[in-house]
């Protein structure tokens, strides 16, 4: 009698916890900022949510208990899907919007100029000697696409 109460409450807790409790099992580091974020932003799309990316919640009272769910429920996994050394650092959102704000504050905001140090930096590091022809191409391709993203061209010479 007892194992068919614990069956039956194991089969409701499946019903409540989504099955995907995170979006990437590469957790967001202090250093892998730019793929992680992709991965993010892609999955939004694939499930039609990337409409969180931007908007608040909405005024009218039929559709906001619905989002603000949908918004939880997106919030909660991203949340999964960050290490425990970022964490800390975004206690303090309540919204997806909110969270994925301030983590690109945080690391691909312009004018992050201990950002834009670190990644220079990553061009000369001498463990670089080490690595295949093919792992230097691939790290000088990761380092050069987000100190583009810190540091985008212009043709505006007064921005560039």
């Amino acid at each position: 009698m007892a194992e068919g109460r614990n069956t039956e409450v194991q089969t409701v807790i499946s019903d409540v916890v989504p099955m995907t409790t995170k979006i990437t099992e590469h957790k967001l580091n202090n250093t892998n900022y730019l793929n992680w974020s992709k991965t993010v932003r892609m999955y939004l799309r694939s499930i039609d949510k990337n409409d969180h990316l931007v908007d608040d919640p909405p005024s009218d009272a039929a559709t906001k208990k619905a989002w603000l769910r949908d918004d939880a429920r997106i919030f909660l996994q991203i949340r999964n899907s960050i290490g425990t050394e970022v964490i800390g650092l975004v206690n303090h959102c309540e919204f997806v919007k909110d969270l994925l704000d301030y983590l690109a504050f945080l690391y691909s905001g312009k004018g992050n100029i201990s950002r834009i140090y670190d990644v220079c930096k990553e061009f000369y590091r001498p463990e670089k000697q080490d690595m295949s022809l093919t792992e230097n191409f691939m790290d000088f391709k990761r380092v050069y696409e987000e100190l583009n993203s810190l540091l985008p061209f212009s043709t505006d010479v007064k921005t560039q």
